[in-house]
């Protein structure tokens, strides 16, 4: 497992923490786009991943500072049996597909069945159409991803993990649509198996005012 952590985000505090999954066929490119998210830099030498791979970053969500924990899994029927391990409770994810690849589409309802079957109904996914550097080469249009996206109740953006084009947009945009159900009260961090956790900031300590409301209300009668 290589495991890619900064050190100064690591200390940094947050108010959430999320898991995260980077899921699809091998050879799409999920190692590089995490390497591209964490790293802010091109992975030259990425081979198959064996099993996971595990990157952790604290990023900014309209004020709110989320950290996200990534498992990016091994796109390979071999270690399917492993990775789907790893899909329990898991609150946001990257759908990836090689915009180069008809067969990497192709696979894209098998990896979702797999996601909303083994993490949860409520799982936030996007889909990511990677090396979109690769125009050129194109076997997989926008507006039939798009359509695909559409159908299935997903985000979507076409990624580059060479440039680094929409790879951070992609987290973000996630983490933004898990931040947007907690505060609407579709999801719930302290139900077990949800992905998220409260962090060691500001948030935490929302729940110390909702006690010392009941705790009034019961002193006076109210």
């Amino acid at each position: 497992m290589v495991i890619f952590v900064s050190k100064k985000q690591q200390s940094s505090e947050k108010d959430f923490l999320f898991k995260f999954l980077v899921i699809g066929n091998a050879g799409t490119g999920k190692s590089c786009l995490l390497h591209q998210f964490i790293e802010k830099k091109f992975k030259d030498d990425s081979n198959h991943t064996i099993g996971v791979e595990f990157g952790s970053k604290i990023i900014n969500v309209g004020g709110k500072y989320v950290k996200l924990q990534i498992w990016d899994t091994a796109g390979q029927e071999r270690f399917r049996s492993v990775t789907r391990s790893y899909y329990r409770g898991a609150a946001g994810a990257l759908l990836v597909y090689d915009i180069t690849s008809r067969e990497t589409y192709n696979a894209l309802t098998n990896w979702l069945t797999d996601a909303r079957m083994l993490a949860s109904q409520n799982i936030v996914i996007i889909l990511c159409g990677n090396k979109k550097d690769l125009d050129a080469d194109r076997e997989v249009t926008f507006l039939e991803a798009s359509r695909f996206a559409q159908e299935n109740e997903l985000m979507f953006l076409e990624t580059s993990a060479l440039t680094g084009e929409n790879v951070e947009e992609a987290f973000v945009q996630c983490a933004r649509k898990i931040l947007n159900k907690i505060e609407s009260g579709e999801l719930d961090p302290e139900r077990m198996g949800s992905g998220i956790q409260y962090g060691d900031a500001a948030l935490r300590q929302l729940r110390s005012p909702r006690r010392a409301q009941a705790q009034s209300a019961q002193e006076c009668g109210c």
